[in-house]
């Protein structure tokens, strides 16, 4: 199966309950269901070695929490994006035992950063300055997962823009 997080495989649990409410459950739904690619932009596994994630659809805190739970092993962060007035407590509480660094981008980058009051979280100038950041830090093993928890709009149009431009970076410094 192709899909990351918890949150996600109990989205699929509950949506086979409802099918097998109306149909069947048969191979060829449960084929369809292991084929099945998740939309863009929705901790959509975009490198191998490391293991980068763009999860550039995280508009929220919970998002973002949810993201971070996904994994195992410990993370870098990149977050950070139009300031919405959210609270990040939920975030706060995870990044200790979750995450390894956090690079913040955007226009909540400075708030985010006293808020978490963190020795590892480091400002970056834009998403390229992050990309690159990290780039001279990482080993092959590493994961990284791009997780915003804020919305687009200091930036970028959508967060399809957003999700495309961390592609083209990663793409530019990583391949």
């Amino acid at each position: 199966m192709k899909i990351v997080g918890n949150h996600n495989i109990e989205n699929l649990s509950f949506a086979m309950e409802i099918a097998n409410i109306f149909t069947k459950l048969n191979k060829n739904i449960i084929k369809k269901i292991y084929q099945f690619k998740p939309p863009k932009f929705r901790l959509e596994k975009i490198l191998d070695k490391p293991k980068i994630f763009n999860d550039s659809k995280s508009t929220s805190p919970d998002a973002t929490v949810n993201a971070i739970k996904s994994f195992n092993s410990k993370i870098y962060l990149l977050m950070g994006g139009k300031d919405k007035n959210l609270n990040y407590i939920s975030v706060k509480k995870i990044l200790g035992e979750k995450v390894e660094k956090v690079f913040l981008i955007g226009e909540n980058k400075f708030l985010l950063a006293q808020f978490f009051s963190l020795k590892n979280c480091i400002i970056c100038k834009d998403m390229e300055d992050a990309v690159i950041q990290l780039k001279k830090i990482i080993k092959k093993s590493d994961t990284i997962v791009f997780s915003p928890g804020s919305s687009s709009f200091d930036s970028y149009a959508s967060y399809i823009e957003r999700g495309e431009k961390f592609n083209q970076y990663v793409n530019k410094f990583f391949k």
